[in-house]
């Protein structure tokens, strides 16, 4: 039986290589030798081939290799769904090397950026008129009839094979794809991998995505033995905080900004402190708390624009009978909620002003009978890898194992990663996974060291103090009891001032100034962490400024302020790690010093 599994196994593996017939190009890209840029005609209604036209802009970009044939062409769908085209040139830097003898091609969606944007004017999904209006011409907006453009942008090509990248929504045009024209296949490349459900629409639930982020805070917490001292289970002292907060509302921090946090702990600024925050308030020491939601305000209002309500309803999977009339839709959202809430947050907290998807598409009268993946798909058994980050909440590494399964590919999933890990920035984080990345695309094989790329780089705080006294002590050589004490201070200030700088944060700091924790401000600059009176603890301030180098080596060199005297110091270390103990080196008050200062 194993020899028979084994021959069927390589046989379809043999299959996934024969090239189909070369088609002959019929754009003028196919034959450029740099970068073009272009539109392909196709049918608005690709039932109706003699009716009206739309325009598909799209980037070709050839093999740098101009000596040989390329061995294949790379698709990237990015995320959104939005337009893709702003991102050739930085998709070609991520990729580098890996097209130095593949082709790059790129496109706008239909209905986004180059690509016949759907246009409806007065649109507002609280009014029912304005939606009817727009309803006709939206239902040709989806991803089904976006995979027949991609096919015939293809055909015009004369590419044989792609290698389809697509990541968060991009991985459901890709899946989409792969499914309806699984020989056009050479291989995948999932990163943020959509759910599809088993009609074959995508599962943009947030409940399990406030679920998933309770569940989340003990991962965080686990391995940092600081945070493992806290009293109680996580979610079970989250859970508190939201009862209390329902019962004593705080004027700065709701309910659905603690669902905001947790659904966001990828984030190593929320990650690191989140816990300890929750600690800190119950507690009665608000500051924590309060800062760290003012770090991270309220992103805002539903999708307004067309194309993306047009996308989103047509190609979600609905709690609700998309045909039935308006109210009848509410009372089924409403009995799908009361069946699946998202605890331990009631609905209106999870979601907000803003709700999700299932209430942005109330009012949208598109029912849409073809799913993105067609039913009992047949999907390519071709090389496939799909990324997914544990922390990511909407796109969780889950996702990405049952993906991986359908091509009877490999998974790879990130600890502390998040999403869209694979595709963006510049940390080592996200380089461990650009090397990934353009391994695969090159070789369409898995190398060895994928599975050890990590985001984790820090540890998560225990308790916040409120004196200088509960700080751990610098266990440093060089210095006297008292000067050790001040010298934790001034390392919790300044280590705390660059956190918000982790590299594998979503948005780090730029040209932005914020309040210290207890007192004075913090301005970040390109390059620079400048401290202005900065108290982390009430007794102690710090003033100075934090420099790093490309090595992520940190040197503080401030000013400190305690008892009505003054010290200066000069701190090296090298921040986010993760460990509890980072060793330093510098001066106090010209003093030499080096050891460990303990974390809290």
């Amino acid at each position: 039986m194993r020899k028979i599994l084994t021959c069927a196994l390589a046989i379809l593996a043999l299959l996934a290589t024969v090239q189909p017939p070369v088609q002959a190009a019929t754009t003028p890209c196919a034959h450029a030798t740099e970068r073009c840029d272009a539109t392909l005609e196709t049918p608005l209604d690709p039932a109706n081939a003699a009716g009206e036209k739309i325009s598909i802009s799209y980037a070709w970009v050839p093999a740098r290799d101009r000596t040989r044939p390329p061995v294949g062409t790379v698709l990237v769908l990015p995320g959104g769904p939005a337009p893709s085209l702003w991102a050739v040139d930085s998709t070609k830097a991520w990729l580098g090397p890996a097209l130095e003898h593949q082709n790059l091609l790129m496109l706008d969606q239909r209905g986004w950026g180059g690509s016949s944007p759907l246009a409806c004017p007065g649109l507002d999904v609280a009014e029912p008129a304005t939606v009817r209006q727009c309803a006709d011409r939206a239902r040709f907006f989806n991803t089904a009839h976006a995979t027949r453009d991609i096919e015939a942008l293809r055909a015009a090509l004369g590419v044989p094979k792609l290698t389809v990248y697509g990541y968060s929504w991009g991985t459901l045009l890709a899946q989409a794809y792969a499914a309806r024209h699984p020989n056009r296949i050479r291989a995948v490349l999932l990163d943020s991998v959509l759910s599809i459900d088993s009609r074959g629409y995508a599962d943009m639930s947030f409940a399990p995505t406030a679920r998933r982020g309770v569940t989340n805070l003990a991962a965080v917490c686990l391995p940092s033995a600081q945070c493992r001292r806290l009293p109680g289970q996580p979610a079970e002292h989250w859970t508190a905080l939201i009862k209390q907060l329902r019962s004593r509302p705080d004027p700065q921090v709701s309910v659905h900004d603690l669902a905001r946090l947790t659904g966001n702990l990828a984030d190593p600024a929320i990650g690191r402190e989140a816990n300890a925050a929750a600690d800190a308030f119950l507690r009665g020491d608000v500051a924590p708390l309060r800062r760290l939601v003012a770090r991270f305000p309220n992103p805002g209002a539903m999708p307004s624009t067309p194309a993306q309500l047009a996308y989103v309803c047509a190609d979600s999977a609905l709690p609700y009978d998309r045909a039935a009339g308006l109210e009848r839709r509410r009372e089924q959202l409403a009995r799908y909620r009361s069946q699946q809430p998202p605890r331990p947050y009631t609905a209106a907290e999870a979601f907000g002003a803003a709700g999700e998807a299932a209430d942005w598409c109330l009012t949208w009268p598109t029912p849409n009978p073809t799913p993105p993946v067609p039913a009992k798909p047949a999907y390519p058994w071709v090389p496939a890898l799909a990324i997914g980050g544990q922390f990511d909440t909407s796109t969780p590494p889950d996702n990405a194992i049952l993906a991986a399964r359908r091509f009877g590919g490999t998974a790879v999933a990130v600890p502390f990663g998040a999403h869209i890990g694979a595709s963006v920035g510049q940390s080592g984080y996200h380089l461990c996974l650009q090397t990934t990345v353009r391994s695969f695309v090159t070789h369409l094989g898995v190398p060895a060291g994928a599975g050890r790329c990590s985001a984790e780089n820090y540890r998560a705080t225990g308790r916040f103090p409120r004196t200088t006294s509960e700080l751990p002590q610098a266990r440093v050589h060089g210095l006297d009891h008292g000067e050790r004490q001040l010298l934790a201070a001034a390392f919790a200030t300044v280590d705390d001032a660059l956190a918000a700088r982790n590299p594998n944060a979503a948005m780090p700091p730029g040209d932005a100034t914020a309040p210290g924790l207890r007192g004075g401000r913090i301005d970040y600059r390109t390059g620079v962490t400048r401290l202005v009176a900065d108290r982390f603890v009430p007794d102690v301030s710090v003033t100075g400024e934090i420099r790093t180098d490309n090595a992520m080596r940190a040197t503080a060199i401030v000013e400190i302020t305690h008892a009505g005297s003054t010290a200066k110091a000069i701190i090296n270390w090298t921040p986010f790690q993760a460990t509890g103990r980072p060793t330093a080196n510098g001066t106090l008050d010209g003093t030499a010093f080096h050891g460990t200062i303990p974390r809290l």
